[in-house]
């Protein structure tokens, strides 16, 4: 039996801005560092995973929140399916 710990941080990136300062696209930097323990507690496997995901900021709050939960969205589940393959290659 194996246990998975995984710590997951986030980062914004203005990417695009108007004259003034306002931004209007952000780049959504997710990062899941993950290590695999055996039954005894020994690391097996430590890694991370990278994913970047951009979204328009159109300065509606409610629109731009629906943005950012769209990129989160779609991080989770591409880090999701970058670990698995990682695991299923590793424990091959």
């Amino acid at each position: 039996a194996y246990h998975l710990g995984i710590q997951l941080t986030k980062e914004l990136v203005r990417t695009a801005s108007t004259g003034n300062g306002d931004s209007t696209r952000e780049e959504m930097v997710l990062t899941a560092r993950y290590v695999l323990t055996d039954e005894k507690g020994a690391r097996v496997l430590k890694d991370k995973a990278v994913i970047v995901n951009s979204y328009d900021i159109v300065r509606d709050p409610f629109i731009d929140l629906g943005s950012q939960n769209d990129a989160v969205r779609r991080s989770v589940e591409q880090l999701a399916q970058a670990i698995q393959t990682r695991l299923a290659t590793f424990l091959r």
